[in-house]
């Protein structure tokens, strides 16, 4: 398992068959340029794409007062989205009776805030999750296929390494939802990811 972005960097090198590694991603290289480049995207990107567990996290709101900015919308209350470690997606809202996520309770996403009427509003979301050290194996191998892919055209000049490695990481994407519902007995996040792409 990589240990630091710069060990990412280089096995998505590899993916893509490029002879030069790096040693940080300020080296003066077109590969370092690139990845310093193109890495925060394509973390960001997996992240948001699936509910990772590494990446999991809860957080209960704090309310926005609505003679600061107007609530608009006819749910009862407006919070703020967590910045710190930052949200990349909301997967739902967490009972507060059951402290359980529950899919049918209704919301709304606009900006950075949340429109519900439940207070206080808990929720369980995807965070952008930048330490290596608290990847998972199967995160680490998502974020380096993005990676390679994102790295295939301007270093192989190949679209078809390219789409290739978009499938390979799709493939393995569906394989981590199915292990996930696997491993645990109720609330898989298969089924959490599933629900909150409808």
């Amino acid at each position: 398992m990589a240990d630091s972005v710069v060990e990412i960097c280089n096995l998505a090198l590899a993916k893509v068959a490029s002879p030069q590694r790096i040693s940080s991603l300020l080296d003066n290289t077109l590969e370092a340029k690139l990845c310093n480049l193109l890495y925060p995207q394509a973390r960001d990107w997996v992240l948001r794409d699936y509910p990772w567990r590494a990446a999991l996290n809860r957080a209960t709101l704090a309310e926005v007062d609505d003679s600061v900015i107007p609530n608009l919308t006819k749910y009862d209350y407006m919070y703020q989205l967590p910045a710190d470690p930052k949200c990349l997606f909301v997967l739902g809202l967490v009972d507060n009776d059951t402290k359980e996520y529950n899919q049918y309770l209704s919301y709304i996403i606009e900006a950075d805030y949340l429109y519900c009427s439940y207070s206080p509003c808990t929720i369980l979301y995807v965070q952008r999750l930048e330490d290596p050290q608290k990847f998972d194996p199967g995160l680490t191998e998502a974020i380096t296929l993005r990676l390679a892919s994102e790295l295939a055209v301007p270093l192989a000049q190949s679209e078809q390494l390219k789409q290739g490695l978009m499938n390979e990481y799709e493939v393995f994407k569906m394989r981590s939802a199915d292990q996930d519902g696997k491993e645990r007995s109720s609330a898989p996040m298969a089924d959490i990811w599933w629900t909150s792409q409808g």
